[in-house]
């Protein structure tokens, strides 16, 4: 969770590197849902994560 987000807090799914960097594959508000796709290809409700 990033809570010095531009838009506010914010959820960010990082993922296919190429060398030292990572492409953002979505990002979510605190607290809506984001999808980890395949080999996991679940849902996770940012809304139960501790705001920390």
């Amino acid at each position: 969770m990033d809570k010095w987000a531009l838009g506010g807090p914010a959820v960010t799914l990082y993922g296919e590197p190429e060398g030292d960097a990572y492409r953002t594959l979505s990002a979510v508000k605190f607290g809506e849902p984001i999808h980890l796709p395949a080999p996991f290809d679940v849902t996770l409700d940012t809304a139960l994560f501790p705001a920390g």
